[in-house]
């Protein structure tokens, strides 16, 4: 009996440990079952900004700034939705390239005649959270805190 109890714990542990090795997960912490491709589809609001470390409030910045959102549909296309000097502003051309490997998203947009092409770390992806981190063409450093819009 105590041969049965060891062997059904053995292999129990076992197939806990594949199982949290088969999950994603992110340097922040989130730890998930379900793809990351799964996660990422989904309407996101910018909820925080931060450029070099400070926390942006303005609408200067065009799609980086507070209240932006990002449509991130299945099939890589992308729609970024802005308000620029008071008024709201639609992405022209946009698309997005996840790679799961190096844990990293690629976003190409048009957004008021400024093309944005940058690739971003994910430090945080969950089905209501997604945070990433990039450098600009400038080597200005952005963190955008961006939250599910979507249940």
């Amino acid at each position: 009996m105590k041969r049965i109890t060891k062997a059904v714990f053995i292999a129990i542990a076992a197939l806990s440990s594949i199982i949290i090795a088969s999950c994603e997960n992110y340097p922040e912490g989130v730890l998930s079952f379900h793809s990351s491709e799964y996660r990422i589809v989904n309407v996101w609001q910018v909820s925080n900004t931060y450029k070099n470390g400070e926390k942006i409030t303005n609408t200067e910045y065009a799609g980086f700034a507070p209240g932006s959102f990002y449509y991130i549909y299945a099939d890589h296309i992308l729609r970024v939705l802005a308000v620029h000097n008071g008024e709201i502003r639609e992405s022209t051309f946009a698309t997005w390239i996840l790679d799961t490997k190096s844990k990293t998203v690629e976003f190409n947009y048009t957004l008021v005649g400024k093309r944005y092409h940058f690739t971003a770390d994910i430090r945080k992806l969950s089905r209501r959270e997604f945070t990433i981190e990039f450098n600009d063409e400038n080597n200005d450093h952005w963190r955008l805190e961006l939250f599910s819009r979507v249940n």
